[in-house]
């Protein structure tokens, strides 16, 4: 963490002397209320059908269980927005701090706080992996990564260019989709990365 957000924390009281329990339950708190929150939007389950229809021999990821990414309802996503809680008023981290599971309120908490929750102060865009202009993001938006694995079929020549062709092509449909989906059910740009991740 930069100086500047450890300040802003402790003037919160969320961080004591390197102490960070407090901070580590809230957000942990919060993450589990947006996953909630996210399934009333999205089924991942669904997507995750329609991954495996379409028949062009994805696979999960068996690399991104290694990063901080927060895993959702699926094999396939993840989201990639760090979470400063620091942002949320001091009424409704009161409620935050008294909870032990995400509920009802920490749900309607996370649909007011999201968008001011994943902007980080004082920047215009946030870099995601290396810098290009696929990955260069602008601050505020929502962040979600397609990740997959080796085909489930070994392939070679033809075979294997023809479906990394498929593969392309059904990224970008659900990527069109998925990020349509979201900006207009929560109102927040969002982007969707895709990697292969071995």
């Amino acid at each position: 963490m930069d100086k500047k957000r450890i300040q802003k924390l402790e003037t919160k009281g969320l961080i004591t002397d390197d102490n960070t329990t407090l901070y580590n339950q809230i957000e942990s708190i919060y993450k589990k209320g947006f996953k909630l929150y996210l399934e009333k939007i999205i089924s991942f389950s669904n997507l995750t059908s329609l991954v495996t229809a379409s028949n062009c021999l994805f696979s999960p990821s068996k690399t991104c269980e290694e990063y901080n990414f927060l895993k959702l309802e699926s094999p396939y996503f993840y989201l990639l927005n760090k979470f400063y809680i620091e942002n949320i008023s001091d009424k409704d981290l009161t409620v935050l701090k008294n909870k032990k599971e995400a509920d009802e309120e920490v749900i309607n908490i996370v649909s007011k706080t999201l968008k001011s929750v994943i902007t980080k102060e004082g920047v215009k865009n946030i870099t995601y992996f290396g810098a290009t202009k696929e990955t260069i993001i602008k601050n505020g938006t929502l962040v979600f990564l397609f990740a997959y694995g080796k085909n489930i079929k070994e392939l070679s020549g033809d075979e294997y260019i023809n479906n990394v062709r498929k593969q392309k092509a059904f990224i970008n449909k659900l990527k069109e989709e998925f990020e349509k989906g979201i900006r207009s059910r929560l109102n927040i740009e969002c982007k969707m990365l895709s990697y292969k991740m071995l």
